[in-house]
């Protein structure tokens, strides 16, 4: 036997919906609020939730509106009862500011489910989801903790930070700054990121200008103007990118192809690039223990390689090049390899330092 009990309420800009729904032994309880707020052209949205979803949607309207469903299930209707009398969701406005925040009253459970993660394991015993419509060129910032993040194309500044959950996002038109631990993320385009990874995943059709830190993380990025990135113990796997500086440590880095310049600082790493086009300029390595592969575009191009390496196994391509080895430190086998490989009457600068591991130049 199936019952449901229904409350609703309406007063000024709020509506509350309240549902208990009872099926043998089991109890869930939920409940929606609606919030719409008159949003003007510097006005920031933030959102702070847990242990749910938020999708972020875009209408034409000057106004910022939510739709907030709270829900949680028990054993009993008493304790579902009680569980959601512990849920609350704070709405504040100001001339420039519309926050909105999960508020959990006992505080003591919060900290408990935060740190055996029960919230939100087989049982789920609470959920909450945010929908929220907002204008596209608003600035907007949203903190999710166990629970998933969904974007509309954006054109103010955008800040997400999110944990054990997952992002998916179209367009960022302006500048995103993007937390992600223990998670994932799947965006289409970035104008301009500033992007922090522990733990996480990101894939990204395109993108103009990256800045990133990263920790134990993979990236698939696929059509980069500029990036600039620390990184340590993580996997990149590039398309195309026109620069790229980079300080590595334990990460393993691969291009398609280079466009114009790369600065790299790399140590117990790889780093390949599997076409350094025609239309390169520079190539700026420090390598320690750390394994190297540049493969070259052959037509009308030319590189003006200076290489010094210790204990390092250099290998180049023999034919229309002009390489010379010298011996400048037999005890340490410290040497360097200089000269042009390709016929151009303009070369490309490469300058490699290396200690250790190896640095393959081929060309195709």
């Amino acid at each position: 036997m199936k019952k449901q009990i229904c409350k609703i309420t309406c007063i000024g800009f709020l509506l509350s919906l309240t549902v208990i729904t009872v099926q043998g032994q089991k109890s869930e309880l939920s409940k929606k609020v609606y919030r719409t707020y008159a949003a003007f052209r510097d006005t920031r949205t933030e959102i702070t939730n847990k242990y749910g979803m938020v999708h972020i949607n875009t209408w034409n309207k000057d106004s910022v509106m939510f739709e907030v469903t709270m829900i949680v299930r028990a054993k009993d209707e008493y304790k579902t009862k009680k569980l959601m009398n512990e849920i609350d969701v704070s709405f504040v406005q100001s001339s420039h500011f519309i926050v909105a925040k999960t508020l959990f009253l006992n505080s003591s459970r919060n900290m408990v489910n935060d740190f055996t993660g029960s919230v939100i394991g087989q049982e789920k015993n609470i959920e909450i989801n945010y929908i929220v419509f907002l204008p596209s060129g608003a600035n907007l910032k949203v903190e999710n903790k166990f629970g998933d993040i969904y974007c509309d194309d954006l054109a103010g500044n955008v800040t997400i930070d999110l944990s054990y959950g997952s992002l998916k996002a179209h367009d960022f038109n302006s500048t995103a700054t993007i937390s992600l631990s223990f998670g994932d993320a799947v965006i289409n385009e970035i104008k301009n990121g500033i992007l922090t990874a522990n733990y996480g995943d990101f894939t990204i059709e395109k993108a103009g200008r990256l800045n990133i830190n990263s920790k134990s993380s993979s990236f698939t990025l696929n059509d980069v103007n500029e990036v600039r990135l620390t990184s340590r113990r993580d996997k990149y796997n590039f398309g195309t990118v026109n620069t790229i500086d980079c300080d590595a440590s334990f990460s393993t880095l691969n291009l398609t192809a280079l466009g114009f310049k790369a600065f790299l600082r790399s140590s117990y790493g790889k780093f390949s690039v599997k076409s350094v086009e025609n239309t390169a300029t520079g190539i700026v390595i420090s390598a320690n223990y750390s394994n190297i592969l540049l493969v070259f575009a052959v037509g009308g191009m030319a590189y003006d390689c200076d290489i010094v390496h210790t204990n390092t196994k250099l290998s180049y391509p023999v034919s229309q090049s002009s390489m010379k080895d010298e011996i400048i430190d037999a005890k340490t086998r410290k040497m360097r390899s200089a000269g042009v490989i390709g016929t151009s009457d303009k070369p490309a600068k490469v300058n490699i330092t290396a200690v250790g591991g190896e640095i393959s130049i081929l060309q195709k």
